[in-house]
């Protein structure tokens, strides 16, 4: 134990972030991907265009995540950054979806 109280040990700080880069980061993605391809349907786009081109950015999204997890200092900025993310991309997408299947 540190001096500074709560302090972690550093090997659980990795597994931390390597938990949080990989799961929180495919829950943001996966959220953020389904919004993308609600949203390009709803502008006009083909569903299967829509899907398959927020598929494929999704691929750099995650590694876009994937780097800020082991590049950030701070595990709560980790924890509120992919947590609120992923909330944040499931709501508006089920506001998206509803107005899509109401037809508004």
């Amino acid at each position: 134990m540190s001096a500074r109280g709560g302090a972690q040990h550093p090997a659980a700080q990795v597994a931390q972030r390597v938990v949080l880069g990989v799961v929180g980061g495919y829950l943001v993605v996966e959220s953020v991907t389904t919004l993308l391809a609600w949203s390009l349907a709803a502008l006009g786009m083909a569903r299967g265009e829509a899907v398959v081109l927020a598929m494929m950015l999704a691929f750099v999204l995650y590694l876009i995540v994937l780097i800020w997890a082991i590049a950030e200092r701070r595990l709560w900025r980790l924890w509120l950054g992919l947590g609120g993310g992923a909330f944040a991309a499931i709501g508006i997408a089920r506001v998206v979806e509803a107005a899509i299947r109401t037809g508004t």
